[in-house]
């Protein structure tokens, strides 16, 4: 097991108890603490719903007959947000008729029981789902740890795809021009047969290359990252420090902008960082020497948050900035040679689109670039929100 499961073990469970009766929060509140979970109790449907969107809770528990929101639409709340979609839900209520039931579950509930609660049943009922919540967080940890690896194996392997192609291309080109200039020559057939078996090799090269970078895209594409709450700031200074040496090699200065208001971001922090790393460096090879880095952290006013990484250095021309995110396809490979961003933008491209969002890249001759990583609101809270 590793420290960080062990940590996820380690803490108590945090149970939201929404309930307008104190009575039931009470007493609730005192069984859960009897099975190691901490609860954190709204004595209605809206309130319940500011601490679910702000804070983080393993499992809730809810009342169907609540002021304000009641227990229904909380449950529809919870079940139509991204962060919280996969919450276990156990209704806990004095309704019986089989409308209720149905309609709790209809609407996401994990579970139901009925008042006056039958303590036996409701310890078997929280300690099943928060055994289902401990082996969901092991997955979930698995999953995140391997993520950003994922992604940059498939950025690789689209890239070598992209470069065999243009590879096989160019031998074709030369089979072809020795064909042409031989055609007169009195050379021996062995010769034209070599050439021959040359390019049908070539050819069955380039289409094993589309092919596997077809596939590549396809299976990239499917990845979904279901995350945990990451400070920004936090994000981009470890991005900062993996680039510390090579600006110092460079005479590059880095300089970071941030956001007063300090977002948090919903994200595989691992990989987001990756990304914004490989976006410093291919900024800083590209920059000048005494010349200036720009990390920039913006949120639009549809919600958007862009972390603009900005260079000095020579820019692209149009074509080239159109194709070089283009992850396969031998006809962009001169492009991307042309302004050598090697993995990186691929990378971050991936990462990016993981999470819902995009890679942006405006540049011009003369101008420098700018790579924008833009994360969609759904995925950004402020600090004070989720403290």
């Amino acid at each position: 097991m590793s420290i960080e499961t062990q940590e996820m073990h380690s803490r108590a469970l945090r149970v939201l108890v929404a309930d307008d009766d104190p009575i039931q929060r009470s007493v609730i509140g005192a069984r859960l603490a009897e099975l190691d979970g901490e609860a954190i109790e709204a004595e209605d449907g809206a309130v319940a719903w500011r601490l679910l969107v702000t804070q983080d809770f393993d499992l809730a528990i809810v009342d169907l007959g609540m002021p304000n929101l009641d227990g229904t639409g909380l449950i529809q709340c919870i079940r139509g947000h991204p962060r919280t979609r996969h919450l276990p839900i156990i209704v806990v209520t004095s309704r019986t008729d089989r409308d209720s039931i149905e309609g709790a579950f209809a609407v996401g509930a994990s579970s139901f029981l009925t008042k006056p609660v039958v303590w036996s049943t409701f310890e078997h009922h929280v300690g099943f789902l928060l055994r289902l919540v401990h082996a969901a967080r092991d997955a979930r940890a698995a999953g995140q740890r391997s993520l950003a690896s994922d992604r940059a194996k498939a950025a690789v392997v689209s890239r070598l795809c992209s470069d065999t192609a243009a590879g096989v291309s160019s031998m074709l080109s030369d089979v072809e021009h020795l064909a042409l200039v031989s055609a007169s020559s009195k050379l021996p057939p062995v010769f034209f047969d070599s050439l021959r078996r040359i390019a049908e090799a070539c050819y069955t090269l380039q289409d094993s290359a589309r092919m596997a970078s077809t596939a590549v895209d396809v299976l990239s594409n499917k990845i979904s990252v279901d995350s945990r709450r990451t400070p920004l700031a936090e994000i981009i200074d470890l991005s900062l420090d993996g680039v510390t040496t090579q600006a110092a090699r460079a005479g590059v200065a880095i300089h970071c902008h941030q956001l007063a208001h300090a977002p948090v971001v919903s994200c595989d922090a691992e990989a987001i960082e990756l990304a914004l790393t490989h976006l410093l460096r291919n900024a800083i090879t590209h920059s000048p020497r005494d010349s200036i880095v720009t990390v920039r952290a913006e949120i639009y006013p549809d919600g958007l948050l862009a972390v603009a990484v900005e260079d000095n250095g020579t820019g692209m021309d149009p074509a080239t900035l159109a194709n070089c995110l283009v992850g396969a396809g031998a006809e962009t490979l001169a492009a991307i040679h042309a302004a050598p961003m090697g993995f990186g933008l691929l990378l971050a491209k991936a990462v990016a689109e993981a999470h819902d969002g995009s890679l942006e890249l405006r540049s011009s001759p003369g101008a420098g670039t700018q790579a924008l990583l833009i994360l969609p609101p759904d995925r950004v809270s402020q600090a004070s929100e989720a403290a």
